[in-house]
């Protein structure tokens, strides 16, 4: 939903924050996502260790000249999204950048 590639990075693989919520239909044709239990049984994978999370955050900024300042359609940043998400060391290293990038602009 308008995020860039750092949102992502601070998603992992979190089911209740992706872009596409697994869902069921019911035989009234209406939809509804999955709860806590039903999530568990797709046996998604972990999301990644968040030290794998902040060194692909780092070269993204590094190399793909992305602004961490970036915020997506709910105006938040991905250091908002990783925080909401627990990976705070991934948080606090995205507000550095944010920062960053607000003395060079």
């Amino acid at each position: 939903a308008g995020r860039s590639a750092l949102h992502h990075v601070a998603l992992g693989n979190s089911p209740r924050e992706a872009a596409v919520v697994p869902h069921r239909v019911a035989t009234d044709g209406s939809v509804a996502p999955l709860d806590a239990e039903e999530l568990r049984c797709l046996h998604l994978p972990p999301p990644p260790p968040e030290e794998e999370q902040l060194a692909v955050a780092q070269l993204l900024v590094r190399f793909a000249a992305l602004d961490a300042r970036d915020v997506d359609s709910d105006r938040r940043t991905a250091a908002a999204v990783a925080s909401s998400l627990g990976a705070e060391e991934l948080a606090s290293w995205l507000r550095g950048a944010e920062a960053a990038a607000e003395q060079r602009a």
